[in-house]
């Protein structure tokens, strides 16, 4: 058997794999013709670059403290060839620094979080999240929450985080008060927030599990709150 019949042949039916503190790892076989949970963790984004042009059966991609200049073209390539993901983790990643246009086009992606991405900034421009989404957190994420723009309104979004920032902006209020079928909000860990007019007794009425706190400061507008 030649060397591209064997690498073909690799785990044809693997459906997880999980990769995990392999700092000296350059490359990684790309061909997993079955797999639909990749969780990749302490590991040079060098190693993906493969794996994110030929994989396109993912429904679960997890980057966790996945470091390098190609983290950005690798995860974009992802959310390009796996159209049936379903939940998208990213946490500890420094150097990713936006969000591919690409995550706009998911349309069975339910659940998104995005955790501890200190160099994140920006949505891409015009974005509009899956109307499949139902969960998002973004926490400590503090460039993104004082950027624009802004995700367009995704119409189904029941469960939202934002915590461990510094100041949310006008946008990100305006952004808040659009998600008319919200039924969970937790913001927390957060400096400086203006609600603009929202009337916090009225939220805790309609939204189910709504918890605001430790807020530092709140603007006018905003009647009261129970801080979680």
């Amino acid at each position: 058997m030649g060397a591209d019949e064997c690498a073909a042949s690799v785990f044809p039916c693997l459906e997880v794999l999980k990769m995990e503190y392999c700092g000296k790892l350059i490359t990684a076989p790309g061909h997993f013709p079955s797999i639909k949970e990749l969780i990749i963790s302490s590991l040079s984004s060098q190693a993906l670059e493969k794996m994110s042009s030929t994989i396109t059966t993912l429904e679960h991609v997890e980057f966790d403290s996945v470091s390098g200049p190609e983290l950005n073209l690798v995860l974009e390539r992802m959310l390009v060839k796996n159209k049936f993901l379903r939940k998208i983790s990213i946490f500890d990643c420094d150097d990713l620094s936006f969000l591919p246009s690409g995550l706009g086009n998911l349309a069975y992606l339910s659940e998104a979080s995005l955790v501890y991405c200190s160099s994140l900034t920006c949505f891409p421009s015009g974005l509009c999240l899956p109307v499949s989404l139902d969960r998002l957190k973004i926490a400590h994420c503090p460039k993104l929450m004082v950027a624009n723009p802004v995700p367009n309104k995704p119409m189904s979004l029941k469960e939202l985080t934002l915590k461990g920032f510094e100041t949310l902006t006008i946008d990100w209020t305006r952004f808040l008060l659009s998600l008319t079928g919200l039924r969970s909000l937790v913001i927390g860990k957060t400096f400086s927030v203006n609600f603009l007019q929202i009337d916090i007794d009225f939220m805790a009425n309609v939204i189910t599990g709504f918890a605001a706190g430790p807020i530092a400061h709140v603007t006018e507008g905003v009647n009261s709150a129970d801080y979680a």
